[in-house]
């Protein structure tokens, strides 16, 4: 018997020292959404964004106001807090009130959002829908603004309940003891570390771009960076963005259209011996557009990149980091000023000191 328990205990010492490893030294570290995609461990990747005095409004959309403000419809580069969203700067700035619609954004899709709302209620005159650059195609080709509020819900083009406010949801079952999320956490990380069933990827970079400790040469992004559109379905997407435009203009509507371009788009000209393929949907989509209602980040974040700056994209997530969010913002407040020709609408003022590189 003696024998047995020590013959257990030498197979199992493997597991139970991994398993000590990843709570002492790689859990607590985990941050950023492709920290927890991948278990990956980054240090020192925060960049505070300032303390704001004005927040962007969160509103359902059974009770968006008609007048006197701007209306943001987004995923979580508008919606995710904590990370120095584009519409916090916005906020500050305004001299509007700004509402940010809240919804549960892993469903429906954001321009039948708009659709739907714009036909079951009156909306302000400006309104800004900002769609990440690997969802942006897919949500486009998929507008139907010829379809009535009921049409929309019987074809199940949009889910009344995907406009409701966001529940947040539990990663780990509230019955799950400490010791088996530890166990299963640990599988995960083993997982990830050999390459099994992980959407992180991972590349090295000709110059340091990022100040997190130990991977300031390093690139992670999310594998969806890479989704490939085809020509025709980029030009089916400029067609209906052409159609929307009109659409909102018809209603008395200023629509503008932000992509908050991916990581990997704006990084990928840094990565050495680049074996992926190159992105190209949105400098496509720009080229084909012309309407200043379309608002490219990229156009700005890539030259920043350019001159040096550095962490406009957290190391350890797929988001901007507060540096990029307020570039990103200004950008969109100069548009929306230039357009609507209105001085009055935004008070913009560098919140933010832009690291350069390393």
């Amino acid at each position: 018997m003696k024998r047995f328990i020590i013959k257990t205990f030498l197979y199992s010492l493997p597991v139970i020292l991994l398993i000590v490893y990843y709570a002492v030294l790689v859990k607590p570290y985990i941050g950023g959404d492709l920290g927890l995609l991948g278990q990956i461990v980054f240090v020192d990747d925060s960049i505070q964004p300032p303390n704001f005095h004005k927040s962007p409004i969160s509103c359902e959309y059974c009770n968006v106001p008609e007048d006197s403000c701007v209306l943001i419809i987004g995923d979580s580069f508008s919606n995710k807090e904590g990370i120095g969203r584009y519409s916090d700067f916005l906020a500050e700035w305004s001299n509007l009130p700004i509402y940010n619609l809240q919804f549960d954004w892993w469903r429906g899709h954001l321009f039948n959002q708009f659709i739907y709302l714009s036909k079951v209620q009156p909306l302000p005159r400006i309104v800004i829908i900002e769609s990440v650059e690997r969802e942006l195609v897919s949500r486009l080709v998929n507008t139907q603004v010829g379809l009535s509020p009921q049409m929309m819900i019987e074809r199940g083009v949009i889910d009344t309940a995907s406009i409701a406010v966001a529940k947040k949801k539990s990663t780990m079952a509230k019955n799950n003891s400490h010791l088996a999320t530890l166990f299963s956490g640990t599988q995960e990380f083993a997982k990830k570390r050999m390459g099994i069933d992980n959407p992180v990827k991972k590349a090295a970079l000709s110059v340091p771009m990022f100040s997190c400790s130990g991977k300031e040469n390093k690139l992670y992004f999310y594998e969806d960076d890479l989704r490939v559109s085809s020509k025709e379905s980029v030009c089916m997407a400029k067609n209906e963005l052409e159609n929307l435009f009109a659409y909102a203009d018809s209603l008395g509507i200023h629509l503008y259209v932000l992509v908050a371009a991916d990581k990997y788009d704006i990084y990928q000209p840094y990565i050495v011996d680049n074996t992926y393929s190159k992105s190209f949907v949105l400098d496509s989509l720009a080229a084909m557009c012309n309407s200043p209602q379309f608002i490219n980040s990229k156009d700005t974040l890539s030259a920043m990149a350019c001159n040096g700056v550095c962490d406009i994209y957290s190391c350890g997530d797929t988001h901007w980091s507060a540096i990029g969010a307020e570039a990103v913002a200004k950008m969109v407040a100069e548009r929306i000023t230039a357009q609507e020709e209105d001085t009055t609408l935004f008070s913009t003022k560098p919140k933010i000191s832009a690291k350069m590189s390393l």
